[in-house]
């Protein structure tokens, strides 16, 4: 747990790979990943190489705010609009210079909202689809997958709790 600058609670979620999983700010400000949609985009994460100098450009071309999570695996930071997380940021794992959804270049992974994940990597599948992460549970958050489609596109599709 960490807390920002207005002194709330922000718990953040990591899978073993250390990728973003849930962001749930304290004292009923914000948005908790559970309640957030099931359909569209849900959320947006940037892999990076220079997490510093993508802070920085995207603060001056977005006007976004971007927070590092200090208690995090990594470098991790979020996006926030308004104080709300819209999107996360992390750089390469370590020892590597690429990501499960590719790489060694930056690159966005959008999440789709999904009712069922293994019924959308198997529709995926079945329309030449291929499956970069498994479908996996993140415990008190729900389910996710990292996914590729037939034209080389990586996107996640994820169920909140």
């Amino acid at each position: 747990m960490t807390s920002d600058d207005s002194g709330l609670d922000i718990i953040v979620v990591y899978n073993v790979q250390y990728q973003l999983y849930g962001v749930q700010y304290a004292e009923g400000r914000g948005k908790d990943m559970q309640d957030m949609d099931t359909q569209g985009f849900i959320w947006h994460e940037l892999m990076s190489r220079d997490p510093e100098a993508s802070a920085g450009f995207y603060e001056t071309v977005t006007g976004v705010a971007v927070q590092r999570v200090t208690d995090a695996p990594g470098d991790y930071r979020l996006l926030l609009v308004d104080g709300r997380p819209v999107a996360g940021m992390t750089g390469p794992r370590a020892g590597s210079t690429t990501w499960p959804s590719g790489g060694p270049e930056g690159h966005w992974v959008p999440y789709f909202g999904t009712d069922d994940v293994e019924a959308a990597v198997g529709r995926a599948k079945s329309v030449g689809g291929t499956v970069l992460v498994e479908p996996v549970d993140i415990p008190g958050w729900g389910r996710a997958a990292v996914l590729r489609d037939p034209d080389g596109a990586t996107f996640g599709v994820y169920r909140p709790a």
